[in-house]
């Protein structure tokens, strides 16, 4: 039964997100305000991962490595920044999607893009990478 529940709430976060980015594009909604509508689809995101986690039941090893390889990939991405097409951070989350699933290279992805951005300047390209 808390499957089910956990499905369905996925499904409705992702066709939310969905939905924002169709009406984004197609010029429905006033894209002035991107820091609202990024802010809303990172809080319906991030609601997924919490309900997928709690049924996960990710251990400390397991968050540890997660944080390690955030924090890798992050580092990996600055010092490459002014050099085109040199990305070791695509590597780094393309590896732990396959190794450890689909939900954790999501975690690895956005966290890296987060934190190098607090060097590399945050702006509403931030939310396509």
């Amino acid at each position: 039964m808390q499957t089910r529940k956990t499905v369905a709430a996925i499904l409705m976060v992702t066709l939310l997100i969905t939905g924002f980015v169709y009406l984004g594009f197609t010029g429905t909604l006033d894209m002035h305000n991107w820091a609202l509508y990024s802010a809303i689809v990172l809080i319906l995101a991030l609601w997924a991962l919490f309900q997928w986690s709690q049924q996960a039941a990710i251990t400390a090893k397991e968050i540890a490595l997660i944080s390690a390889l955030t924090g890798v990939a992050a580092l990996g991405r600055v010092p490459f920044a002014a050099l085109p097409s040199v990305q070791p951070t695509t590597f780094l989350v393309i590896a732990s999607g396959f190794v450890f699933g689909p939900q954790v290279g999501f975690l690895v992805g956005a966290g890296a893009a987060l934190i190098s951005n607090f060097f590399l300047g945050q702006g509403p390209w931030t939310r396509g990478r």
